[in-house]
């Protein structure tokens, strides 16, 4: 399941980037902000579902973490960190791209696949 979430990861993060570019060229047309997303492509849905999927993944391995005793300290902090992913997601969308948020998102989506690669490599370590 490790390796599963490793994969997830970059796909939705491959699918965000898409998004970004739908935005940068919404963008340069001079819409205003509240308009970037009234009509998005159909790769905001797919990257919105992943998202989702993210989130159950990291939660059945958060839960699994538990309930198996395995010790992997790192997986609250890959939900806490998808959590966080999401929550900047929600604002960027509610919230018409508050300063900052696009560049929060990226980085935390960055910071997670580290973890989750570290994570991996703890898992093939025990």
């Amino acid at each position: 399941m490790y390796y599963y979430s490793l994969w997830v990861n970059p796909c939705t993060s491959h699918l965000g980037t898409s998004v970004r570019e739908f935005i940068d060229h919404i963008a340069e047309t001079g819409l205003p902000k509240a308009f970037w997303l009234q009509n998005p492509s159909i790769t905001f849905y797919i990257h919105r579902s992943f998202s989702i999927l993210v989130t159950l993944v990291t939660a059945y391995l958060v839960y699994q973490n538990s309930k198996l005793n395995l010790g992997f300290s790192k997986v609250k902090l890959i939900l806490a960190i998808v959590l966080l992913e999401i929550f900047s997601g929600i604002l960027m969308y509610y919230f018409d791209f508050p300063f900052g948020t696009q560049t929060i998102h990226i980085v935390l989506a960055t910071i997670l696949f580290g973890v989750q690669f570290y994570l991996v490599l703890e898992a093939i370590k025990n």
